[in-house]
């Protein structure tokens, strides 16, 4: 007998069977009203991955009366990851006039949900950008550190570069200093075209002290210093890139690669003095004798 002729057949197709096993979850949450329910038979489910039953779960759990905040955050995640994004949305702002002021990690939920919205259609899904940037705006008051780099990073992957730039320049401004969110500002506002904004970010991590020292090691602090200038010069701000300079110039007076790069950001000007100025003090230690 051939091989096909020993197969079992299947009693029911697969889409029944996942309609019976629906079916089964919904019975035991109608019987069993609990949030322990959801717990148990969803544990072993992956949460960065939607799922149609969760969905299921959590929706029956609250139309018998649980109201745990956790669970109902864990709904609107549920609904975002499936990409019911109006109900996603529609829930938060049954949760947010329920608690009040909704706090961090309610912000932070909204970003995230928000960011998919914006990200599935960018440009076109109006209401995910406007909710991305309220939730972003309010997490700026009062978010922490960590919170605000997170946001920042969600705001980025979705297009929001200027909202971005602002969250890390909050977080990096922060108790904790953390050097390479200023970097990230100026990343996200030369996304966003915002030449003044990148240079100011990286200027401000020149200016910063973390427990009585600057915040960025030498390598560090020219980077800096030339990317800022850098980008002042791509947007054509020349005369302020060439005033930035100036004003910060006695740390990188007898630096090399510093002096020819604004030797060459003068000329570019139309500044023959000011290159002049520092031809000079680039050929000065050559004719002392000494390597710069």
């Amino acid at each position: 007998m051939s091989p096909s002729h020993l197969s079992r057949r299947r009693l029911l197709p697969p889409w029944a069977l996942a309609l019976f096993g629906a079916a089964m979850l919904t019975i035991i949450v109608l019987i069993f009203p609990r949030a322990s329910v959801f717990q148990q038979l969803g544990s072993g489910g992956d949460p960065d991955h939607g799922d149609s039953v969760r969905v299921l779960l959590l929706r029956s759990l609250l139309a018998k009366g649980e109201k745990g905040f956790a669970l109902r955050r864990e709904y609107i995640r549920q609904l975002g990851l499936t990409g019911d994004y109006a109900g996603a949305f529609s829930e938060f702002d049954r949760l947010q006039a329920d608690r009040g002021n909704p706090g961090d990690s309610l912000w932070m939920l909204e970003i995230e949900v928000a960011s998919w919205a914006f990200s599935s259609q960018p440009g076109k899904d109006g209401n995910a950008a406007a909710r991305l940037r309220t939730a972003g705006e309010e997490l700026l008051k009062a978010g922490g550190p960590s919170h605000l780099a997170w946001a920042g990073e969600k705001a980025g992957a979705a297009g929001a570069y200027d909202l971005a730039a602002k969250l890390y320049l909050r977080a990096a401004g922060s108790d904790s200093l953390n050097a390479i969110w200023y970097r990230r500002s100026a990343e996200m506002s030369t996304a966003a075209g915002d030449c003044h904004g990148a240079s100011a970010a990286l200027f401000a991590a020149l200016d910063r002290l973390k427990d009585g020292a600057v915040l960025l090691d030498g390598t560090e602090r020219k980077s800096a210093f030339l990317d800022g200038l850098r980008a002042l010069q791509a947007c054509g701000q020349l005369d302020e890139a060439l005033a930035a300079a100036d004003r910060r110039m006695r740390e990188w007076s007898g630096d090399t690669e510093v002096l020819l790069f604004l030797v060459r950001l003068a000329q570019a000007a139309d500044r023959p003095g000011q290159a002049q100025h520092y031809a000079q003090l680039l050929i000065k230690p050559i004719a002392s004798g000494t390597s710069p």
